[in-house]
């Protein structure tokens, strides 16, 4: 006998964006520049303004999706569903022309899971995704970029130990993109459409309370290919072949804390960890690299109860060896310095 669960959904949003950028390269466009030792513009572009006028761009989305999730014998689990999207989108120039977009597809999704004995799951499952025409950096006359459109498969096991107070889960992952919006590399302002990046993969996870108070989580990706298989050729050497940006083949974090058991000292908790990435490209043209890098952060709380509710002071320090990093890049015009050392505090009522 079969058991069925299912989902019905609608979700709809809107996208209105109106104003002014910042402009302004520190450098003239085309120009060899070493992120590290810089150097930059000295005198002030007569015919640049501090701002530039940014045309209006507004976006409609709705989407329906239905999920049936199903239980069949043996503890095999099975899960199919399908979305349809419908996004709709128009730029407005400063010239006073427009871009108009609109764009529908039907993404369907399915998947199987086994248990064949309590503490082991493994799994399968295949997932299609849509992203709407990008018609934010084109102007009138440029063709108009094509929806982004992805499909996923996932392999994986997930096992659970000493009744559930250890956990661990191991996934095999290949994520194929086609049309993905990339900057011009003669006009980085504007973008085209790259025509195919997949990237290849495995994760692991543990998770767990090692002993009484104190409870661990890591998390490691292995991104061993992460390339274009399809590039494009706009007016320069085509970038088929070469690494994504911002993939990084070794990605990594590792969280400890410790609350103290003892009457003393109950509520009080201290944590701690690592985030650690290796080195990734800076560009689809594997133009320069963004080095790796490894960031210490702590941890502290207390938790007390105030007339039968839960009250938490909390202080995290993040980035405690102020090291200098990357957080990454949009391939064109910048480079994201990650935030320094700082330290940050809460209070936390629960009622």
């Amino acid at each position: 006998m079969l058991e069925h669960t299912t989902l019905w959904g609608f979700d709809y949003f809107v996208i209105d964006n109106q104003g002014s950028t910042a402009c302004c390269a520190a450098y003239p466009i085309g120009a060899n520049f070493n992120i590290f030792n810089p150097t930059y513009q000295t005198f002030a572009d007569p015919l640049a303004s501090v701002f530039t006028p940014n045309s209006d761009f507004n976006q409609e989305w709705y989407g329906l999706y239905f999920q049936d999730q199903i239980k069949f014998p043996f503890n095999v689990y099975g899960n199919v569903g399908v979305r349809y999207d419908n996004a709709s989108g128009t730029q407005y120039m400063t010239s006073g022309e427009s871009v108009n977009t609109n764009d529908n597809h039907v993404s369907p999704r399915g998947g199987l899971l086994w248990r064949p004995i309590n503490w082991l799951s493994v799994y399968g499952n295949y997932s299609q995704n849509f992203g709407p025409s990008n018609n934010q950096f084109n102007s009138p006359g440029q063709q108009i970029l094509p929806p982004t459109l992805a499909d996923e498969w996932e392999l994986g096991a997930k096992t659970e130990f000493f009744e559930g107070r250890l956990s661990a889960t191991f996934a095999y992952f290949d994520l194929t993109k086609n049309n993905i919006a990339v900057s011009d590399p003669n006009n980085p302002t504007l973008q085209i459409a790259s025509g195919e990046q997949e990237s290849r993969g495995y994760e692991f996870e543990v998770a767990g309370e090692i002993l009484p108070g104190w409870k661990m989580i890591s998390a490691y990706t292995i991104l061993d290919y992460a390339k274009i298989n399809v590039g494009f050729n706009g007016g320069v050497d085509d970038d088929t072949g070469n690494r994504l940006y911002n993939a990084p083949r070794n990605y990594g974090s590792l969280w400890n804390t410790y609350e103290f058991q003892d009457a003393v000292f109950r509520g009080l908790k201290f944590g701690g960890g690592i985030i650690a990435s290796s080195q990734s490209q800076g560009t689809n043209d594997n133009t320069f690299q963004l080095p790796g890098y490894v960031t210490l952060n702590l941890m502290t709380s207390y938790n007390l109860n105030v007339k039968g509710k839960n009250l938490t002071f909390q202080l995290n320090a993040n980035n405690l060896l102020d090291k200098t990093y990357y957080s990454g890049t949009n391939t064109g015009s910048m480079i994201g310095v990650a935030t320094p050392r700082f330290f940050m505090g809460s209070i936390k009522l629960e009622f």
